[in-house]
């Protein structure tokens, strides 16, 4: 892990855009950024272009918390996003905010 990140299990929901031979897959989150995964043969070629969630090991960039890297570890067909699904995001994202990551991550471990 970099200095400047943090890591930890999580959930991340999106569109698989690309299965590649060298076991990565690219996912367009619901935010419609995309991130390059890596997974040891759990994606097969079913999941091409439906809408997933997948559990896994996560890196964050502590400055901009920007998802760095992603290890597969399970994957789920999940249908098409719902309406509500994006309204609870809207809602979500405005409840909780970090202005500061240093501070939160350093509350977090007690610091």
């Amino acid at each position: 892990m970099k200095e400047d990140s943090i890591s930890g299990e999580t959930d991340i929901y999106g569109r698989v855009e690309e299965i590649s031979s060298d076991q990565q897959t690219l996912i367009k989150l619901v935010s419609g950024e995309k991130i390059r995964c890596h997974h040891n043969g759990k994606v097969k070629a079913e999941f091409l272009y439906k809408e997933v969630g997948v559990s896994g090991s996560a890196e964050w960039n502590t400055e901009d918390l920007r998802l760095e890297s992603f290890m597969i570890e399970d994957i789920w067909e999940i249908g098409d996003f719902p309406k509500e699904f994006q309204g609870l995001r809207k809602i979500l994202s405005n409840v909780f905010r970090i202005e500061d990551v240093d501070r939160y991550v350093r509350d977090i471990r007690g610091e």
